[in-house]
């Protein structure tokens, strides 16, 4: 089955890859504890929009806040 990982999964991925994983790994693991979602194009265009605003939002400067 094909996933698109939503969270960073130890020995097998980051989140925004695609990985083939058996039917009961997808099904009983990674489903359940949010961690993937199936591969279809839809999920795949969302999950990789949220990473890419996380990856903006991290890379913004910090400015002091003034009082």
């Amino acid at each position: 089955m094909k996933v698109v990982l939503l969270k960073e999964v130890k020995g097998l991925g980051r989140a925004g890859e695609i990985k083939i994983v058996s039917d009961g790994y997808a099904q009983n693991f990674l489903f359940p504890q949010a961690m993937a979602t199936i591969a279809s194009d839809r999920n795949v265009d969302i999950v990789g929009k949220k990473i890419k605003k996380k990856k903006e939002e991290k890379a913004k400067p910090k400015g002091k806040k003034k009082k």
